[in-house]
């Protein structure tokens, strides 16, 4: 209603595992609140307009919602790899978590500010390598990877090919820092990024790890720039 769209939302969820006073666990409510939401404002074809975004856990007991939006409507992504998050069987919850894989906001000349959502070890729809944290980063950092190729950015997400990057990884268990660390160096995170590590419980409560991607200034395309 702004005239501005929105490009990523990050959501924080008090005790996103646990059961809540519905009757429904708590990242399951808050699926249901904020769908039921898009679809009040953006009308009964909201999915095409849904952007990036990641929802884990806080310690806090409030809700906090963080948004970037523009007067340009981004362009968004899915992963092939992976089933639309809005298109979600309905095993996991009453209405499907809702965003998009990834959202690029184009400036021109070839460049773009991506949005890469939070990106974890699922496969369809489904979790794979439950509780198993090397195997977890493994896939991710390929869901990731294809997910780059498939919005333009490369399977390195743009990394040396833009004017900032930032990684931010959410840990369940905070003494899964070195070996996560060890294995993220070079595969994902590289020298010149901003990296963040989050100590947060993760929307399914089988998954140990989650990380998303923000590109200030991105080349999205192999021939718009070279550095």
């Amino acid at each position: 209603n702004s005239g501005r769209a929105l490009c990523r939302i990050w959501n924080y969820v008090p005790a996103i595992n646990e059961m809540g006073v519905s009757g429904l666990e708590n990242y399951r409510a808050f699926c249901k609140g904020r769908s039921h939401a898009f679809e009040t404002v953006l009308g009964p074809r909201f999915e095409a307009r849904l952007p990036a975004g990641s929802a884990v856990g806080t310690d806090s007991r409030r809700l906090a919602v963080v948004y970037v939006e523009h007067p340009v409507r981004p362009k968004h992504f899915e992963n092939p790899l992976q089933v639309p998050a809005y298109r979600y069987p309905g095993a996991y919850g009453p209405r499907s978590p809702s965003f998009a894989r990834a959202s690029l906001l184009y400036l021109g000349s070839g460049l773009c500010d991506a949005f890469i959502s939070g990106t974890a070890s699922i496969r369809g729809h489904r979790t794979e390598h439950p509780g198993n944290l090397e195997a977890q980063i493994e896939c991710t950092v390929e869901n990731l990877a294809v997910l780059g190729k498939s919005c333009g950015l490369g399977a390195d997400l743009a990394s040396g090919r833009c004017r900032s990057r930032h990684v931010r990884i959410y840990l369940r268990n905070e003494q899964d820092l070195s070996t996560a660390m060890d294995r993220l160096r070079g595969c994902l995170i590289h020298p010149d990024d901003r990296v963040t590590v989050l100590r947060s419980d993760i929307c399914r409560s089988e998954l140990l790890i989650e990380a998303e991607v923000t590109a200030f200034g991105a080349c999205y395309s192999d021939n718009s720039c070279r550095t």
